[in-house]
């Protein structure tokens, strides 16, 4: 079985499965095309065999029942076509629609996740859910296809907000830390040999323990036992206690955690980043960057990262300014950061898309519109660098935005069940929605179940729920067999 690595390191039964029944209508065209450039996982990546058979995959789990893998995903190691490029299915057939309601071990709040290349991650944002992975071999429905790690309990966590895989390990920021408790972000070593399900083969570290840039930041500690960030020491100023928005990796050497905040208010402007070259629970390996301070007293509140080969974008949320770093200059040099103000007529977002040729600010409120920012086309606080596009339904709102490789999708969470796309390799650019309401996915007390970001594998996206009665995952096939990922996808929500 070949492995990803990185050279460098419709009706509704009680039963679990069902096929969903959805509507389609036309959308709003937009009016710059956008060209997406299907390369692969690119320098970073590679694949390599891990020794380990399908046959294999499909007994080992953690039951010990045999699972038979799942069909469509078999036939995904075949080209895509004759021609080598993708076959896009039509999001209105209901065969294309799945759901998954009660994956084993499956807590309360999910917001997306990302994909190592043989499993799906999903990053749970409450203080007490599990991270829960599926493995992409076998059938989608099967219990013995999901496994969790109980990060509240083994490691102390208190939620994480997005998730990050850098060829080896997968990263997840921490982002509900309760006001004056350890912060703790996690990686998973993939290639530990307990597997994912111990304890060993995670590490954590406390952001608390990090000063401002500049600051002295004291003596670290010892670094404790594996997993454990050591003491503060004399820490100077804590700058890790409001929370992140987001984590994304560079594709070399640097993770970058989005600052972001917890509670109505409540915001908070440093970016964190972790050099992978040192050890995760080693402060000496991470810095932080006081954007407020530093660049702009508006750059707060931050929501989703990307990085397209030279600069690394963070997009607002609870404000409306966006940040750019060039990773050529110093990280702790505000000429190296700039920052543009997204929205003047008080838009909402949450998180970032990405199409190959924009980076993208995601509404969170639809009636806010879709800001593009052209990538290469000049200085990013130019105004003529951007495009405001509407939304082709404008009620409801929105949790997070999601790329299959020609389509951008926005990610339906309250008050509407309308999810919608943009075609980027269309003429114009044009919108499309989909009917969600037939998702028969038991809410409880809460009504409509919210979706809360995406994870792409190839062929299907994967959209985790957010406060269901019954936890569920939906699932949407966007390609007729697993085609490559786009180099600027990391297999996530870019959260």
């Amino acid at each position: 079985m070949t492995r990803l690595v990185s050279p460098g390191g419709g009706g509704w039964t009680r039963r679990k499965y069902t096929v969903l029944a959805i509507v389609a209508t036309a959308g709003l065209a937009l009016s710059t095309a956008a060209c997406v450039q299907l390369m692969g996982l690119g320098d970073n990546y590679s694949l390599e065999d891990d020794g380990v058979t399908d046959q294999d995959a499909a007994i080992d789990q953690p039951d010990g029942t045999v699972n038979k893998p799942d069909a469509t995903t078999v036939d995904a190691s075949l080209d895509a076509s004759d021609s080598g490029k993708p076959i896009y299915l039509d999001w209105s057939d209901a065969g294309a629609w799945t759901v998954f309601e009660g994956p084993p071990n499956m807590g309360a709040a999910y917001l997306g996740g990302t994909f190592d290349g043989r499993y799906v991650y999903f990053t749970p944002i409450d203080h007490t859910s599990k991270v829960v992975r599926y493995d992409t071999t076998l059938q989608f429905a099967a219990s013995g296809s999901w496994s969790a790690f109980d990060a509240p309990g083994l490691l102390g966590t208190q939620g994480f907000y997005g998730a990050a895989f850098d060829g080896r390990y997968v990263y997840f920021a921490g982002g509900n830390g309760l006001s004056g408790t350890p912060n703790l972000s996690a990686r998973f070593d993939t290639k530990a040999a307990g597997g994912f399900t111990v304890a060993a083969s995670w590490e954590k570290f406390n952001t608390l323990l990090l000063s401002d840039a500049g600051a002295d930041a004291g003596d670290a500690g010892d670094g404790g036992d594996a997993g454990d960030g050591g003491d503060a020491g004399e820490a100077g100023t804590y700058v890790g206690d409001q929370g992140f928005g987001g984590v994304f990796y560079d594709g070399t050497r640097y993770v970058y955690l989005v600052p972001s905040g917890v509670g109505p208010g409540a915001t908070q402007g440093h970016v964190t980043r972790f050099d992978a070259d040192g050890g995760f629970p080693d402060a000496s390996a991470w810095s932080t960057f006081d954007l407020q301070s530093f660049v702009d007293p508006a750059l707060a509140g931050l929501a989703g990262g990307y990085f397209d080969g030279r600069y690394a974008y963070f997009m607002p949320q609870a404000g409306t300014k966006a940040a750019r770093y060039d990773s050529t200059l110093g990280f702790q040099d505000g000429g190296s950061w700039t920052s543009y103000q997204v929205a003047t007529d008080g838009g909402q977002y949450m998180g970032v898309g990405a199409d190959g040729t924009h980076v993208i600010a995601s509404p969170n409120l639809a009636t806010s519109p879709v800001e593009r920012y052209l990538l290469d086309s000049g200085a990013f606080s130019a105004a003529g660098s951007w495009t405001a596009q509407p939304l082709a339904a404008t009620t409801g709102t929105y949790e997070g935005m999601a790329f299959d490789g020609r389509y951008l999708y926005v990610v339906p969470y309250a008050q509407t069940n309308v999810m919608q796309r943009l075609d980027t390799q269309a003429d114009a650019g044009t919108w499309s929605t989909q009917d969600l309401s037939k998702v028969s996915v038991d809410a409880g007390d809460a009504g409509s179940a919210l979706l809360a970001g995406a994870v792409f594998d190839g062929q299907y996206l994967y959209f985790p729920t957010w406060g269901a009665g019954v936890p569920a995952v939906v699932r949407l096939q966007t390609q007729a067999v697993r085609a490559p990922l786009p180099k600027i996808l990391a297999g996530g929500s870019f959260l």
